[in-house]
């Protein structure tokens, strides 16, 4: 599969469910914000496209379309986020320091926070216990 930059959707949708989803970082309450979320998102996609196309080298952004409607009225679904999540990963994993950095702390963070909501996860054990011994 070839990388690709994502969609300014696609930044957008990850920056509505992590307004909607995550409970481990300070949500944006502001413009700014959300910008800054989605500023982080697209120039470590640039670095990763930039990394992998050698012959490429797209300017890192500073400003990014979005705005407060975009994240407060955006219906997010925990599945399809975690498909998006995915996806962005492997659109910016090209650099050595990818796993590391703070779009993929953030996008870990947010894929736990929605994997915890998932429906039956609350009542899962959290340990699995040795089977019962045979008598």
């Amino acid at each position: 599969m070839s990388a690709f930059n994502v969609t300014d959707q696609h930044i957008r949708y990850l920056v509505a469910a992590a307004n909607r989803w995550n409970d481990h970082f300070d949500r944006a309450i502001d413009l700014e914000g959300f910008k800054g979320q989605a500023v982080m998102l697209r120039n470590a996609n640039i670095q990763s496209m930039n990394h992998r196309y050698e012959d490429e080298n797209e300017p890192l952004v500073s400003d990014f379309p979005i705005s407060i409607r975009d994240v407060i009225t955006m219906r997010t679904d925990p599945m399809q986020a975690l498909k998006a999540i995915h996806c962005m990963d492997y659109q910016c994993c090209e650099p050595d320091d990818w796993e590391t950095s703070p779009a993929a702390i953030w996008l870990r963070s947010l894929e736990g926070d929605i994997i915890r909501k998932l429906a039956g996860y609350e009542e899962a054990q959290w340990e699995i216990p040795d089977p019962i011994a045979a008598h």
